[in-house]
């Protein structure tokens, strides 16, 4: 009960999206039984562990499956962004009309194309507009969508 109370401070503290569980076939039952029902339906992985793993064993477990995870929630923003922008105009592509939309305020997700990004000068720029209007900043590697919007791309909050 008290490691579920310490998680679900932390979860809340840090705004963590995706939960990974580590532990043996018997603490983890028990946590998840003790977990809120919100923080349950966060959890993407279950590591098994035993009792008393030490800090680099957890960690040498743990950092491929958080490193695939974002990789995974990264493709999935892109696809949903290619499909917004077909769709239903929820999502620009490109550099300025990237920039227009950060400026306006409506930038909800900013994806970059880690294999080929936009300018450097570009990517600085789009950075800090999107973190001063509190736009979340998303790296995924190679996707063919935002290699073909030059490597940027953003979901919109609203559309004027």
């Amino acid at each position: 009960r008290q490691a579920a109370h310490v998680i679900e401070r932390a979860s809340t503290r840090e705004g963590a999206e995706r939960l990974v569980l580590a532990g043996d076939e018997v603490a983890i039952p028990r946590l998840r039984r003790e977990l809120p029902k919100a923080l349950v339906e966060r959890v993407r992985a279950v590591l098994r562990l035993e009792l008393r793993a030490s800090h680099d064993e957890v960690e040498a477990k743990a950092l491929p499956v958080i490193e695939r995870l974002e990789a995974a929630d990264a493709r999935d923003a892109a696809d949903r962004l290619v499909g917004a922008i077909g769709a239903n105009g929820s999502g620009v592509g490109r550099v300025k009309p990237v920039m227009r939309a950060l400026e306006l305020g409506q930038g909800l997700e900013l994806l970059l194309d880690d294999a080929r990004p936009p300018a450097a000068g570009d990517v600085n720029e789009l950075v800090r507009v999107a973190a001063r209007t509190g736009t979340r900043i998303t790296f995924a590697e190679d996707h063919p969508g935002l290699r073909e919007l030059d490597g940027v791309g953003l979901l919109l909050r609203f559309r004027t």
